[in-house]
């Protein structure tokens, strides 16, 4: 009888903790969510940085001169 009673403590504050950690990162302070991009072209670069990852590829414009 005692670990179905800790269980329904131990769940709402892991369910806390989750909403604490995903907030840590804001997503509209750094991107659009309203707008869609597609992007196509060679990727060069992966860089995994703790905590992030980062993808570096070359495109093209629309006047046809590649871009970084």
């Amino acid at each position: 009888m005692r670990w179905p009673r800790i269980g329904l403590w131990i769940f709402p504050i892991l369910l806390l903790c989750g909403r604490v950690s995903y907030s840590h990162h804001s997503f509209s302070a750094v991107y659009d969510g309203t707008k869609e991009t597609t992007v196509a072209g060679a990727v060069t670069q992966f860089r995994f940085v703790n905590p992030h990852a980062m993808m570096y590829l070359d495109a093209t414009d629309s006047s046809g001169k590649i871009v970084k």
